[in-house]
């Protein structure tokens, strides 16, 4: 999971909006409030929307390509 700030500081509003998006994944699962839960739930509902609107990254790319270039990313997220 990459570091909020690192990503955000990236400047790449896709990488911002995965780690928050998977900041706020783990925090649900660390939360006992329910109504923190619902808002959490909430944001990242909210964070989903905007990562479909943005531009598909691999459109063009073939798919082994873009496959790989995943699993790259997946050891070095930042």
């Amino acid at each position: 999971m990459a570091r909020v700030a690192d990503a955000v500081q990236s400047g790449d509003k896709r990488k911002a909006l995965l780690a928050l998006r998977d900041d706020a994944a783990a925090t649900i699962e660390a939360t006992e409030s329910a109504r923190d839960k619902a808002a959490l739930i909430n944001g990242i509902l909210k964070i989903m929307d905007r990562l479909d609107a943005l531009p598909d990254p691999d459109a063009g790319k073939n798919p082994v390509q873009a496959a790989r270039e995943r699993a790259r990313n997946r050891g070095n997220p930042s």
